[in-house]
C-alpha cells in the first residue's frame, strides 16, 4: 500500500503482514513502514531484497477488496500453530480443523483476503507423499478440487511465492558495488537471491522437504 506525502515525490510503501512478534514485540497482524534504511541492514552473509508480485488479471475492484480486508485484520492475533496443523494437511490430507479463524499467521492473510476477492489458490498435491488421501482425491478432505478453502488454510510462504498466477513485477535491493538502491523492473525472476531454491522452482517441484530448511521474506 503507498502514500504519497504533500509535497512529495516520494511513496512511502506500508506492508500489512502477521507476525509471531510484530514490530514492538506484539505478535499478530499490523501494519509497517517499509523505509528504505531497511535494504541497508544487511551483512556480508545476507542480502535484502524486496520483490513485489503481481497477481494476472486482478482488476482495480479487488485490489481494493483485499486491501480493505486485510486493513481490517489489523490487531488479530498470530497463528502459532500454522505450522504444526499444516502438516496434518500435507501427510494424510485432513483438512486443518484446529485452525482459529479470529487468528492470521502471514500466508493465512494472504488466502483469506484474496479468498475475499473471490481468487482462490490451487492445491500443490503432487507433493503431498503417496498415502495421502488429498494426492488421490486431488484435493485435501474439506477442500473444492479446484481451490484452497480458506477455513482450512494450510499453504506455506513458498507456495504463495511460487504460485504461477504471481509474477514479479519489480525488485528493491542495494548494490554492494555503489551502495545505491536500486529499483530493478525487468529481468527478473524468482527466487534470484538463492540458486538452489530457483532450481527446485525450475523443476516445477512443490516438496515440503525441499523448502524446510529455508526462510522466505
Amino acid at each position: 500500500m503507498g502514500r504519497k506525502r504533500t509535497r512529495h515525490d516520494r511513496i512511502n510503501l506500508w506492508l500489512i503482514h502477521s507476525h509471531p512478534y510484530g514490530v514492538k514485540g506484539e505478535g499478530g497482524v499490523h501494519m509497517q513502514h517499509l523505509s528504505p534504511t531497511i535494504l541497508l541492514k544487511q551483512s556480508s552473509k545476507s542480502i535484502t531484497q524486496i520483490e513485489i508480485l503481481q497477481f494476472k488479471g486482478i482488476s482495480s475492484k479487488q485490489r481494493k477488496i483485499i486491501v480493505d480486508f486485510a486493513i481490517s485484520k489489523i490487531g488479530f492475533k498470530f497463528d502459532l500453530g500454522v505450522i504444526t496443523h499444516s502438516k496434518f494437511t500435507y501427510l494424510f490430507g485432513l483438512p486443518n480443523l484446529f485452525h482459529d479463524k479470529n487468528s492470521f499467521s502471514c500466508q493465512q492473510l494472504v488466502i483469506a483476503a484474496y479468498a475475499a476477492a473471490g481468487i482462490f489458490f490451487s492445491h500443490p498435491y503432487a507433493a503431498f507423499p503417496s498415502f495421502n488421501i488429498g494426492r488421490w482425491l486431488g484435493h485435501p478432505l474439506g477442500h473444492s478440487q479446484h481451490f484452497v478453502n480458506p477455513k482450512y488454510p494450510y499453504l506455506l510462504d513458498h507456495h504463495i511465492y511460487r504460485d504461477p498466477m504471481f509474477y514479479l513485477k519489480a525488485s528493491l535491493f542495494r548494490d554492494n558495488s555503489s551502495d545505491a538502491i536500486v529499483l530493478k523492473t525487468s529481468d527478473l525472476y524468482k527466487y534470484s537471491w538463492n540458486d538452489k531454491m530457483r532450481k527446485i522452482y525450475h523443476k516445477k517441484c512443490y516438496c515440503l522437504l525441499d523448502f524446510l530448511s529455508y526462510k522466505i521474506f
